[in-house]
Order: structure tokens, then C-alpha cells, then sequence
């Protein structure tokens, strides 16, 4: 489940106890994605799979992508490793921008899965649920670390944020990685298996 960072924002706000948090919206949208992107877990981003329309051997990107998975031609597609990419030849593909290029596909219809960053209705990016502290405390820390390098607050509550802020990480990137019911339910049969039986 995703929540908006529009939420997060408020919860930061409330926390610092600031009036228009609406003066730092930007930075605060880009604090919440570096955090989602240090909090790294699998399940950060949303899988997605789209069918690009290719034109000159080239198309575009969708605007929500984070991280290229797979790419599917009639057979599945690699990236190339050549220096001067135009030179490729078979199934191959490399990414300019926001176009991708292909070797030897010039017009039609290619399938991509990739990682992308969700949205709300309004557009604005959505964090995992149960990242929400983490993501809270990154934002915070950005935000006051301004201030201290301004000389306005001392080092030890820059210092203090930051600590939070790595021990909310681990603790959001642990609870991700956990397995679930079944997962641990396996493990348990797998284990069981391994022992060996008394006479």
C-alpha cells in the first residue's frame, strides 16, 4: 500500500512546527524521494509494464520509469556493451535521455517491465506504507541541517535527526525484507526436511 507524500509533508510540518510548509513543497517532494531511494528495499517502487511505440528505431520512455527490468521484442532484448552504440547488431538496446534505441527494431511495438514511482491523483509521488517515519525524519533532517550550516542551531540536533533517521531506515528497509506467513512457513518445511530422523 502507497500513501501521497502530501501526508508525509503534513506529519513534518506538524513536527517542526511550520505555517506554510507549502514555501519548501519541492524540496521536501525531492527529500522524500532520495529517502525512498537510500531506504532501497525490493518492494520500494511499483512494477509496471508498458508497450513503448517505436518510431526511427527510437522511443519514449514512460515519465514514471526508475529502473529498466526487462525488454521485449519478438525475443527478449540486451543492452548493449559497444562503445559507439549505432554499431550494435541483434537484439540490443541502449537508453539516450529519455528515448530508448534499438538495434534492429525500426518500427512497431516493444514491451518493457520496469520499477516505477507511483503517484496520487494529483500527481504527487506516493511513499510505501510503513515508510512513512523514515521518510519523515530523512526530510527533517535535510531541512534543519539548512540551518545548522546557516549557524542558527547547534550541531547535536542536526546529529541527533540523523542518527533517527539511519536507525528508521534500517528498521523500514528490516520490515520489508522480512519473509511473510507462507514464505516463513516454507522455510520451516525446508529446514524440518534437513534433519535427519532418529532411530
Amino acid at each position: 500500500m502507497q500513501v501521497s507524500v502530501k501526508r508525509i509533508i503534513g506529519n513534518v510540518a506538524r513536527n517542526l512546527g511550520l505555517n506554510n510548509p507549502s514555501e519548501h513543497i519541492e524540496s521536501f517532494i525531492e527529500w522524500a524521494f532520495e529517502a525512498e531511494e537510500k531506504i532501497g528495499s525490493f518492494s520500494t517502487f511499483t512494477d509496471k509494464e508498458s508497450a513503448l511505440t517505436v518510431t526511427d528505431s527510437k522511443a519514449l520512455l514512460p515519465t514514471d520509469l526508475m529502473t529498466l527490468i526487462d525488454v521485449k521484442g519478438i525475443t527478449f532484448m540486451e543492452p548493449t556493451q559497444k562503445t559507439f552504440k549505432a554499431d550494435s547488431s541483434g537484439d540490443k538496446y541502449w537508453i539516450v535521455g529519455s528515448y530508448i534505441h534499438f538495434s534492429n527494431v525500426k518500427e512497431g511495438t516493444v514491451d518493457i517491465a520496469y520499477k516505477a514511482l507511483a503517484t496520487d491523483d494529483e500527481g504527487f509521488p506516493t511513499i510505501k506504507q510503513g515508510h512513512e517515519d523514515a521518510v519523515a525524519q530523512y526530510i527533517m533532517w535535510r531541512f534543519k541541517s539548512i540551518e545548522y550550516y546557516n549557524g542558527k542551531i547547534a550541531r547535536y540536533i542536526v546529529q541527533d535527526l540523523e542518527k533517527r533517521w539511519y536507525w528508521l531506515c534500517a528498521q523500514a528497509r528490516g520490515k520489508d525484507n522480512l519473509p511473510s506467513e507462507a514464505e516463513m512457513r516454507n522455510i520451516a518445511k525446508y529446514w524440518n526436511a534437513l534433519i535427519p530422523e532418529r532411530e
